[in-house]
Protein backbone atom coordinates (compact mmCIF):
# COMPACT_ATOMS: atom_id res chain seq x y z
CA UNK A 1 0.00 0.00 0.00
CA UNK A 2 1.66 3.39 -0.93
CA UNK A 3 0.62 6.30 0.02
CA UNK A 4 -0.91 8.83 -2.88
CA UNK A 5 -2.67 12.21 -2.58
CA UNK A 6 -6.43 12.45 -3.53
CA UNK A 7 -7.25 14.69 -6.03
CA UNK A 8 -9.84 17.15 -5.96
CA UNK A 9 -13.66 15.52 -6.88
CA UNK A 10 -14.80 16.22 -10.23
CA UNK A 11 -17.50 19.07 -9.89
CA UNK A 12 -20.69 16.98 -11.25
CA UNK A 13 -19.69 14.50 -8.01
CA UNK A 14 -19.09 17.12 -5.74
CA UNK A 15 -23.25 18.10 -6.55
CA UNK A 16 -24.63 14.88 -6.73
CA UNK A 17 -23.17 12.62 -4.43
CA UNK A 18 -25.29 13.13 -1.30
CA UNK A 19 -28.87 12.82 -3.59
CA UNK A 20 -27.78 10.27 -5.52
CA UNK A 21 -26.39 8.23 -2.15
CA UNK A 22 -29.92 8.78 -0.48
CA UNK A 23 -31.62 7.27 -3.78
CA UNK A 24 -29.55 4.49 -3.59
CA UNK A 25 -29.88 4.00 0.39
CA UNK A 26 -33.79 4.61 -0.39
CA UNK A 27 -33.82 1.77 -2.33
CA UNK A 28 -31.74 -0.30 -1.15
CA UNK A 29 -33.77 0.06 2.13
CA UNK A 30 -37.16 -0.34 0.35
CA UNK A 31 -35.90 -3.08 -1.25
CA UNK A 32 -32.63 -5.14 0.31
CA UNK A 33 -32.21 -7.06 -2.95
CA UNK A 34 -31.70 -3.78 -5.20
CA UNK A 35 -28.85 -3.71 -7.20
CA UNK A 36 -26.31 -1.31 -7.25
CA UNK A 37 -25.88 0.24 -10.77
CA UNK A 38 -23.60 3.53 -11.26
CA UNK A 39 -25.32 6.32 -12.32
CA UNK A 40 -25.82 8.42 -15.89
CA UNK A 41 -24.47 11.86 -16.13
CA UNK A 42 -24.13 13.40 -19.31
CA UNK A 43 -24.59 10.14 -21.22
CA UNK A 44 -21.90 8.02 -19.39
CA UNK A 45 -22.11 5.71 -16.66
CA UNK A 46 -20.62 8.07 -13.45
CA UNK A 47 -17.83 5.10 -12.88
CA UNK A 48 -16.55 5.37 -16.52
CA UNK A 49 -16.26 9.71 -15.72
CA UNK A 50 -14.33 9.01 -12.56
CA UNK A 51 -11.72 5.85 -13.78
CA UNK A 52 -9.59 7.97 -15.84
CA UNK A 53 -9.03 10.32 -12.58
CA UNK A 54 -8.56 7.16 -10.02
CA UNK A 55 -5.91 6.73 -12.99
CA UNK A 56 -4.23 9.79 -12.71
CA UNK A 57 -4.13 9.94 -9.16
CA UNK A 58 -2.43 6.36 -8.98
CA UNK A 59 -0.80 6.72 -11.67
CA UNK A 60 -2.74 3.58 -13.28
CA UNK A 61 -1.76 1.36 -9.76
CA UNK A 62 -3.97 -0.43 -7.96
CA UNK A 63 -5.03 2.28 -4.41
CA UNK A 64 -4.30 -1.18 -2.57
CA UNK A 65 -1.58 -3.48 -3.63
CA UNK A 66 0.35 -0.63 -6.01
CA UNK A 67 -0.17 -3.66 -9.00
CA UNK A 68 -0.28 -2.40 -12.21
CA UNK A 69 -3.65 -2.59 -13.60
CA UNK A 70 -4.47 -5.08 -15.44
CA UNK A 71 -8.60 -5.88 -14.59
CA UNK A 72 -9.58 -2.62 -12.62
CA UNK A 73 -12.75 -1.84 -10.78
CA UNK A 74 -13.81 1.25 -8.52
CA UNK A 75 -13.86 -0.51 -5.01
CA UNK A 76 -16.48 1.60 -2.35
CA UNK A 77 -14.08 1.46 0.89
CA UNK A 78 -16.80 1.58 2.85
CA UNK A 79 -19.06 -1.02 1.10
CA UNK A 80 -21.98 -0.34 -0.82
CA UNK A 81 -23.67 -3.65 0.46
CA UNK A 82 -23.58 -2.41 4.31
CA UNK A 83 -26.71 -0.59 5.39
CA UNK A 84 -24.47 1.87 7.55
CA UNK A 85 -22.96 2.88 3.99
CA UNK A 86 -25.62 3.09 1.59
CA UNK A 87 -25.01 6.99 1.82
CA UNK A 88 -21.93 7.13 0.78
CA UNK A 89 -21.84 4.99 -2.79
CA UNK A 90 -21.11 8.10 -4.55
CA UNK A 91 -18.70 9.82 -2.07
CA UNK A 92 -15.15 10.43 -3.54
CA UNK A 93 -13.11 9.83 -0.54
CA UNK A 94 -14.95 6.23 -0.50
CA UNK A 95 -14.18 5.41 -4.40
CA UNK A 96 -10.52 3.75 -4.75
CA UNK A 97 -9.00 2.31 -8.03
CA UNK A 98 -8.57 -1.27 -7.28
CA UNK A 99 -7.21 -4.37 -8.93
CA UNK A 100 -9.21 -7.35 -9.51
CA UNK A 101 -7.55 -9.28 -6.82
CA UNK A 102 -8.17 -6.60 -3.82
CA UNK A 103 -11.50 -6.16 -4.71
CA UNK A 104 -12.10 -9.80 -4.93
CA UNK A 105 -10.51 -10.30 -1.23
CA UNK A 106 -12.14 -7.35 0.45
CA UNK A 107 -15.63 -7.85 -1.04
CA UNK A 108 -18.33 -6.32 1.41
CA UNK A 109 -15.58 -6.54 4.58
CA UNK A 110 -14.82 -3.58 6.43
CA UNK A 111 -13.45 -2.57 9.45
CA UNK A 112 -12.76 1.15 10.91
CA UNK A 113 -8.90 0.35 11.63
CA UNK A 114 -8.79 -0.41 8.28
CA UNK A 115 -5.90 1.82 6.46
CA UNK A 116 -6.48 4.22 3.97
CA UNK A 117 -3.82 4.97 1.59
CA UNK A 118 -4.76 8.72 1.39
CA UNK A 119 -5.15 9.50 5.09
CA UNK A 120 -3.06 12.07 6.78
CA UNK A 121 0.38 11.04 7.77
CA UNK A 122 0.08 7.58 5.91
CA UNK A 123 3.62 6.10 5.80
CA UNK A 124 3.87 2.29 4.36
CA UNK A 125 7.16 2.34 6.94
CA UNK A 126 5.21 2.65 9.53
CA UNK A 127 2.65 -0.09 9.61
CA UNK A 128 4.79 -2.63 7.59
CA UNK A 129 8.02 -3.95 5.93
CA UNK A 130 8.21 -5.93 3.00
CA UNK A 131 10.34 -9.49 3.70
CA UNK A 132 12.66 -9.42 0.32
CA UNK A 133 13.05 -13.54 0.62
CA UNK A 134 9.83 -14.54 1.28
CA UNK A 135 7.81 -11.33 -1.32
CA UNK A 136 5.33 -10.89 1.79
CA UNK A 137 4.13 -7.46 3.44
CA UNK A 138 4.42 -8.06 7.08
CA UNK A 139 3.41 -5.83 10.13
CA UNK A 140 6.56 -3.43 10.87
CA UNK A 141 7.71 -5.10 14.07
CA UNK A 142 8.86 -1.75 15.72
CA UNK A 143 4.95 -0.09 15.15
CA UNK A 144 3.22 1.19 18.30
CA UNK A 145 0.75 -1.87 18.83
CA UNK A 146 -2.47 0.45 17.67
CA UNK A 147 -0.15 0.34 14.19
CA UNK A 148 0.17 -2.99 14.16
CA UNK A 149 -3.54 -4.41 14.83
CA UNK A 150 -4.61 -1.37 11.68
CA UNK A 151 -1.54 -3.57 9.82
CA UNK A 152 -3.10 -7.18 10.21
CA UNK A 153 -6.50 -5.88 9.68
CA UNK A 154 -5.23 -4.40 5.84
CA UNK A 155 -2.96 -7.45 5.21
CA UNK A 156 -5.51 -9.97 5.41
CA UNK A 157 -8.81 -7.83 4.21
CA UNK A 158 -6.91 -7.06 1.21
CA UNK A 159 -5.07 -10.59 0.83
CA UNK A 160 -2.21 -8.89 0.44
CA UNK A 161 -0.30 -12.29 0.95
CA UNK A 162 -2.90 -14.32 -0.55
CA UNK A 163 -2.91 -16.01 -4.02
CA UNK A 164 0.39 -15.70 -5.20
CA UNK A 165 0.89 -11.72 -4.35
CA UNK A 166 4.05 -12.66 -2.80
CA UNK A 167 5.35 -14.18 -5.35
CA UNK A 168 4.34 -12.08 -8.09
CA UNK A 169 6.53 -9.03 -5.29
CA UNK A 170 9.57 -11.17 -5.82
CA UNK A 171 9.38 -11.36 -9.45
CA UNK A 172 9.35 -7.47 -9.35
CA UNK A 173 12.34 -7.31 -7.67
CA UNK A 174 14.37 -9.36 -9.87
CA UNK A 175 16.32 -7.90 -13.09
CA UNK A 176 14.12 -7.87 -16.27
CA UNK A 177 17.00 -8.85 -18.36
CA UNK A 178 18.76 -5.29 -17.55
CA UNK A 179 15.74 -3.49 -18.46
CA UNK A 180 15.84 -0.51 -16.63
CA UNK A 181 12.24 1.38 -16.28
CA UNK A 182 12.09 5.08 -17.36
CA UNK A 183 10.51 5.62 -14.25
CA UNK A 184 9.33 4.81 -11.02
CA UNK A 185 5.74 4.39 -11.66
CA UNK A 186 6.89 1.56 -14.41
CA UNK A 187 7.14 -0.43 -11.06
CA UNK A 188 4.53 -2.60 -9.98
CA UNK A 189 4.93 -2.81 -6.30
CA UNK A 190 6.40 0.79 -5.99
CA UNK A 191 6.75 0.84 -1.90
CA UNK A 192 9.45 -1.77 -2.71
CA UNK A 193 12.03 1.16 -4.20
CA UNK A 194 10.95 3.81 -1.83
Amino acid sequence: MRPFNRLDAPEFLYENWEQWGDEYASKKTSNPSHRFNWKQYRGQLVNQHLQPILQQQTQRHCSYCDAHLLDQSIDHFQPKGDARYYRFVYQWENLYLACGHCQKAKMDQFNELLLRPDAPGYAFERYFIFNFSTGEIEVNPAAADADKLRAEISINLFGFNLEGQQFARQREIKPYGGQVFDSRDDYAYRFIFD
